[in-house]
């Protein structure tokens, strides 16, 4: 037997895996953010419960990648980062109020859902646009005009 077992080697798991508004039903392949169903590929679901089967602890990248896809992760591999990210996009679509995986910088990713402080709609709204219609940071350089005006030569 390898020294790693990758999560198809280990088998699926008898029972449902829940963490707060996530349930994650290794046996069905099927994966439910606040309700709603996630259709994920086959390496993404293995991401996600490889992260839940250690939820609230952080997993090293180079362990993730021995979990999923077995042996060592070279150098410069963005694997399992790229699977981490198409996760959390499939998550935040299904539960946009909530934040699932959290980076550690230089170490690895935690499972440990949670409400987003501040409501999706809230956080994307301008918070004011100046009388041109531009936002602040567009007309915000000294001598800067509107995009409305052209240029006139002196």
């Amino acid at each position: 037997m390898p020294a790693t077992t990758t999560v198809a080697e280990r088998g699926a798991r008898p029972r449902a895996l829940r963490s707060r508004n996530l349930e994650i039903c290794p046996t069905e392949r099927r994966v439910l953010a606040d309700g709603r169903p996630l259709a994920i590929t086959m390496r993404e679901f293995e991401t996600l419960l490889a992260l839940a089967e250690r939820r609230n602890e952080v997993v090293p990248r180079a362990e993730l990648y021995a979990l999923i896809w077995g042996g060592t992760m070279s150098y410069r591999d963005r694997s399992v980062d790229v699977f981490v990210q198409r996760v959390r996009k499939k998550l935040r679509q299904a539960a946009p109020d909530w934040t699932y995986i959290h980076t550690h910088f230089g170490v690895g990713y935690r499972l440990a859902p949670e409400r987003r402080r501040e409501p999706v709609a809230r956080r994307l709204a301008p918070r004011f646009i100046n009388s041109h219609g531009d936002r602040p940071h567009e007309a915000s350089s000294p001598g800067a005009r509107p995009r409305s005006q052209p240029a006139v030569p002196a």
